[in-house]
């Protein structure tokens, strides 16, 4: 029963990331399994699952239209990082680094409440490059801040106290995922 009940999270978790990749005409640039290998392999370095990645770290970083390629990618990492690090909730997380990185002139307040700060220097160059038609660029001195202070942090708690238990918990999940399929 645990077996299918773990084969029917994943199939909902990845119908949801389809919709959300339909929904936004693919902005991301990923298919929804692309996504899965994504999550999978994020799962087996730090202690999410990878449902838990897909539904609220894709998910909600799919809604965010201007984050695309690479900076996705980047952004689902530091997104893992960010909670692990803060104790956020990955959803909360994920709207927070969403809403700043798609709209990187209106978001940082949302990342300066959370208390990552930008000196005014940072502040007034964000302004300039999206005012330039450069988000991309003002994106980088936002990934920059994050992984500065976070980058890192999901992967070594993976490491130490109940990290390694939360791991292999994960990949015994994915083993009833795919006896719960059959």
């Amino acid at each position: 029963v645990l077996a299918i009940k773990n084969f029917a999270d994943q199939e909902a978790a990845l119908t949801k990331v389809r919709s959300s990749i339909e929904a936004t005409g693919q902005a991301a640039g990923f298919t929804a399994d692309e996504l899965l290998k994504v999550a999978e392999g994020l799962q087996k370095v730090t202690t999410f699952g990878d449902d838990q990645i897909l539904n609220d770290v894709t998910r909600t970083l799919l809604t965010f239209t201007n984050i695309t390629g690479d900076a996705f990618l980047r952004a689902q990492k530091i997104v893992l990082d960010y909670s692990a690090s803060t104790g956020k909730d990955l959803n909360s997380s994920a709207l927070a680094i969403g809403k700043a990185l798609n709209s990187p002139a209106q978001g940082l307040a949302g990342l300066s409440k959370a208390g990552i700060q930008f000196t005014i220097q940072q502040k007034k160059l964000i302004d300039s490059l999206v005012g330039s038609g450069k988000a991309a660029e003002a994106q980088e001195i936002i990934f920059a801040q994050l992984e500065q202070r976070f980058n890192g942090t999901a992967e070594a708690l993976a490491k130490v106290g109940a990290g390694p238990l939360l791991v292999l918990k994960n990949s015994i999940s994915d083993l009833l995922e795919n006896f719960g399929g059959i």
